[in-house]
């Protein structure tokens, strides 16, 4: 019974890896460090900024953040996941840049959400260009006075 269900498992993994794959090469990511968060706003003015919905996971000093835009639907699926994280040894104001897809066109989007884990609970997230409905998005997702930023990102369109 245990050869069985390892089987199974494997087979399970081989064939999702390609999948897992391919919808990791269709977003681009960009961590970097910022000197002012706000400048991001400053040198980009003519950028319409839609807050996603930001809700604290975990109530401590040490924050689990979600952010999301829209809601899942009947028949939309992963269309592309993402995370990944960096550390470092004094806090810093951290910038995460998604784009769904990394070029040409991608599904309707009908939801995303980004999972971020920092050492600090001061976090926001912008769409700054496309959206829920559209076949792209673009998002800043910015952290304050973190040590550590961990992210994981779905994105389900139909």
């Amino acid at each position: 019974m245990y050869k069985i269900l390892l089987t199974l498992c494997l087979v399970a993994f081989v064939a999702t890896s390609p999948i897992i794959k391919e919808i990791n090469d269709d977003l681009k990511v960009d961590i970097t460090v910022v000197e002012d968060i706000e400048e991001f706003k400053n040198t980009h003015p003519s950028l319409e900024l839609t807050p996603l919905f930001s809700d604290e996971l975990q109530e401590s000093p040490f924050g689990v953040i979600r952010h999301t835009a829209g809601s899942r639907v009947a028949g939309d699926r992963l269309v592309a996941s993402g995370s990944g994280g960096q550390s470092w040894a004094t806090p810093q104001d951290v910038q995460l840049s998604l784009q769904y897809p990394k070029s040409g066109t991608g599904a309707v989007l009908s939801y995303v959400e980004v999972l971020v884990d920092q050492s600090s609970n001061v976090g926001e997230g912008f769409i700054i260009s496309g959206g829920i409905g559209q076949r792209h998005i673009a998002l800043v997702i910015q952290a304050r006075s973190t040590t550590h930023f961990n992210y994981a990102a779905a994105f389900y369109g139909v």
